[in-house]
Formats: structure tokens, sequence, C-alpha cells
């Protein structure tokens, strides 16, 4: 199923601009809380409706404003995940699985229940069961719905950590087997690398294309983008003869243009050593090496080092590596 979609949306305090098109796919919409995640899959699924563009799956439209085509949630077919997963709390799990079947048929809820392990549990109520039955229950509901596409909004975002890896395993899975079009939704990098294929990043409410996960994880283009790919050193820069000034850092580095305004530093990129110019504000201990947190000039520096024999109260001066370097417009 291809997904082309491209619309706008303006509450009067928040403003949409979507462009997205997948295809057999698990593409991530990957942003910051607040960016519009969710509000485009709301958008996507019909429980709200933009202003203008159009929405369509697999050449079937969905919304046009200037054809005024609108159709209904229950007609596009898709299956979307809520974050609070959005069970009937006076029904029963197999009530609220039934419930998304148009004729009922007690072997298909039955067999349903067993594969998404709620044996047991067919005569419980939502409040009685955990963040993970829950989950499960709600996309038991969706499955047998037969959706054309699945919208999932932040699926973990419930859920404690010991219980997150097993389900995103079992979230990978019901993925694969799907073999249509997801649309997954996420600010956590980790989720996001696991389960997406492709990227788009979504800031602000626009959206900035797609990428591939590998692509996008190693070269962000925009501050916000790097951030979210667990970028810790980002600096503002002036662009001048030729080259790029960080303030922050007093550093000077080849390359970048005209339009260069941030700098990203991967936090593997410096290279410390004991000196005089950024005190050492602290020493963190991690499984993989130690990370330096150096005192700059309204920033402080987030180094990653194999080991050091800096201690906290020395000074230090650093090299940024030529090869860790972004050079972002925005």
């Amino acid at each position: 199923m291809s997904l082309k979609a491209k619309f706008c949306k303006n509450t009067g305090t928040f403003s949409l601009d979507v462009a997205l098109e997948c295809e057999n796919d698990v593409c991530a919409l990957f942003g910051e809380s607040g960016s519009g995640k969710s509000m485009t899959l709301k958008c996507i699924a019909g429980v709200m409706k933009p202003d203008k563009g159009f929405i369509e799956l697999d050449g079937r439209t969905f919304f046009d404003s200037e054809r005024k085509i609108n159709l209904s949630p229950q007609k596009r077919k898709t299956g979307y995940l809520f974050q609070n997963y959005a069970l009937f709390p006076n029904m029963t799990v197999k009530e609220n699985i039934a419930c998304a079947m148009r004729s009922k048929d007690d072997k298909t809820i039955n067999d349903t229940i067993i594969a998404f392990l709620l044996g047991g549990l067919e005569n419980q109520y939502p409040a009685s069961l955990s963040g993970g039955q829950q989950q499960r229950t709600a996309l038991a509901r969706i499955m047998v719905s037969k959706p054309d596409i699945l919208l999932l909004d932040e699926p973990f975002s419930a859920l404690d950590s010991n219980m997150k890896w097993s389900l995103e395993q079992e979230m990978c899975e019901l993925i694969e087997s799907f073999k249509k079009t997801v649309i997954f939704v996420s600010h956590d990098r980790n989720e996001v690398f696991d389960m997406a294929e492709n990227i788009c990043f979504i800031e602000n409410g626009k959206t900035y294309g797609i990428q591939e996960k590998h692509s996008a994880f190693s070269s962000p283009d925009s501050s916000a983008a790097a951030r979210l790919c667990g970028f810790r050193n980002i600096f503002a820069a002036e662009y001048k003869n030729g080259s790029v000034y960080i303030p922050a850092l007093d550093i000077t580095l080849s390359g970048g243009n005209e339009k260069t305004k941030l700098v990203a530093v991967k936090n593997n990129g410096f290279e410390v050593q004991s000196g005089t110019k950024f005190p050492v504000k602290r020493i963190m201990d991690g499984i993989e090496g130690k990370t330096v947190l150096l005192e700059g000039t309204y920033a402080v520096v987030s180094a990653k080092v194999s080991q050091t024999t800096l201690i906290k109260g020395d000074y230090a001066d650093i090299k940024i590596k030529d090869d860790a370097v972004l050079f972002l417009e925005r």
C-alpha cells in the first residue's frame, strides 16, 4: 500500500505542514514532543480534518480539499493505535476485540486472543490488565478489522522499561507479518532505529523529507534532528572568509558555507588533553568509556573519551576531529 499525503492544518496556535510518501515500509515520524506527530496521524486516520491538501492510500482518496472528499475514519480502514490504547473500559478483552469486526466470528476472535498472548484474559476488563496486556488487546482489535495501513502513536510510551524490550520485539514481528505501510511515531531514537526502515523528521509542525535510517542518524540536517539523533554538542557558528568560527569555543573549522548557522559535533568527535582553556566540570563513567564535561563560553562540551586522567577542577584543551562535524543551516 502506497501512502501519499500533502496537507496543512492550522489550529490558531499551531500550524501543520506535512508531505509524506511511503510504500509498504515502516516509516518513523520522528520529532520532539509537540512537533505535530500525533496531529499528523489524526489527519491521516480522519480523526482530524486538514484545512487543505490531499491524503490517498494506494490510489484511494481519503481526503482532497479541492474535490471536497473527506472519508470518515470507518471508511479509511486505518489501524490506529492511540497512545493510551483507547480500549472501552466497560468491555472485556473479548468484547473489545469483537467490536472491531463487522461480522462476529468466535473462532477468529479466539484465534486472535491466542495469537496475541491473551489466553485466560478474555473476560478481564482493561482496568485489571497490565500495560502490555492492554497494548496487545488494542493491537488485536486493530488486526481483526483488517486495516490497510497501521498508524502507531508512541506505542511504548505508557510502558515501563522492563516490559518495553519484549513488546518491541512482538511489535516488530507484527509489522513484518503485516507487509503494508506503517507510520510509527516516536521521539525515542532507540525505538526509531530498532523499528523503522525510513525516517521523516518533523520540526514545529513541518516535515523534512524521508531518509533511510542509517543516513538520517549519521547525517541529520538540522539542529533539532541532530539532538534527536543523540548529538549533544551543537553550537552557534559564523561563516567568515572561507571557514566557520564557533564563538563559544573560540575554535575555527574549515568547511561550511555562507548558509552555515550551527555546528554539530559527534559525541566522540573531540580530542581532549590536559591544558589551560576549558575547566573540567564533571567526569562521568559509562559502560563504553568516560564522558568529560567542559565549561565553554555560554556552552558545555560533552566529550566522549575511552580514558582520561583528568579530574574535576582540572583544565583541558580540545581539538575537533575533521570527520566529526556537521555544518547546519537551521
